[in-house]
């Protein structure tokens, strides 16, 4: 389900214009997933706001294509052509 909290255009570092919602607190949290290139085996986890985590996949998985799926309706920036 899919649930806004907060939108607002960013005219400068922290400043924004056009908000809807209550900004939320920052989270210095980041998620991240490392491939290895002998093995193909994946790793994952998150750092920072707490004590890390790091997981390894099931051996049942062959990479990061068997959880990473496409959002319906999606648009991503980082590949708009």
């Amino acid at each position: 389900m899919k649930h806004l909290v907060w939108e607002g255009v960013e005219k400068a570092p922290v400043k924004y214009t056009k908000e809807k919602g209550k900004l939320p607190s920052v989270d210095k949290t980041e998620y991240y997933f490392l491939q290895e290139r002998v093995d193909h085996s994946v790793t994952y986890g998150k750092v920072g706001g707490g004590k890390p985590i790091t997981q390894a996949l099931p051996k049942i998985t062959t990479g990061l294509a068997d959880i990473i799926v496409p959002i319906s309706g999606e648009v991503r920036k980082d590949q708009i052509k």
